[in-house]
């Protein structure tokens, strides 16, 4: 599959957001009522995806190449700077078992290593949800957080499953981007929808709480915790693990 030439120059311009504000809006009209442009859109994002990897790929085969010459040359230093390195190394992982006994009941680290391992990838095929929500899914998976937003927040679809997972995308959205008051005004809305199977809005919440890390957010976020133990809710494993270490 190929982009069309019209179409690459319009989603181009998109993502390197020098759109104005309608100029935007016309082109995520356009990807919910053309298919084929939506189409587009997504083959364009991973085109992207690939071309990165290959310069990715690209600069590890030449740094190698480089470091095996050097190696050739300079034997003795090198075998020098590793012991070195090793030594180093050494230092850093005591360092960091003395760095996390000291801070593994901190809400904000744990919020981090929850953020970093569970939410900085969004899955674009969790549900049939329409081509705008997997849009979103792709900004967000580029980092490209306020974008991601924008996508988000003009989703207007009439599935009350696809309208929760905008608002969860949303939420997570704001998240990332440090917004919190937003992200727990996204997460309370979702929390209030009592039809959701295992809901994760109280959960998210108690997340975005640790995140900010303010004055009281670490108690309203042990009440959150106790709540979703206390009735079942989406994100109970980790609250009962994250209970046990505040």
């Amino acid at each position: 599959m190929v982009v069309s030439n019209g179409n690459l120059d319009i989603i181009e311009a998109y993502f390197s957001g020098i759109l104005n504000v309608q100029e935007k809006l016309n082109v995520e009209q356009k990807i919910k009522a053309d298919s084929t442009f939506a189409q587009d859109v997504s083959f364009y994002l991973q085109a992207k995806e690939v071309a990165k990897q290959a310069a990715h790929e690209a600069r590890k085969l030449e740094w190698e190449s480089i470091r095996k010459q050097k190696e050739q040359e300079s034997g003795r230093v090198i075998k020098f700077r590793t012991v070195l390195r090793s030594a180093a190394a050494c230092v850093l992982v005591a360092f960091s078992c003395l760095f996390w006994f000291d801070n593994s009941s901190n809400p904000n680290n744990m919020a981090d290593n929850y953020i970093e391992q569970n939410l900085n990838t969004l899955s674009v095929s969790m549900t049939n949800i329409q081509d705008s929500l997997e849009l979103g899914a792709s900004l967000y998976n580029q980092k490209k957080y306020t974008q991601a937003v924008q996508v988000f927040e003009a989703v207007r679809v009439k599935k009350e499953q696809e309208e929760i997972q905008a608002l969860t995308y949303t939420g997570l959205s704001y998240l990332q981007l440090k917004q919190y008051d937003k992200a727990l005004l996204a997460f309370q809305k979702m929390s209030a929808n009592k039809q959701i199977t295992a809901n994760k809005g109280k959960f998210y919440q108690a997340l975005t709480l640790m995140k900010r890390n303010e004055k009281d957010d670490k108690a309203n976020a042990i009440a959150l915790l106790n709540e979703i133990v206390k009735l079942n809710l989406g994100g109970k494993k980790e609250a009962i693990d994250w209970l046990k270490k505040i």
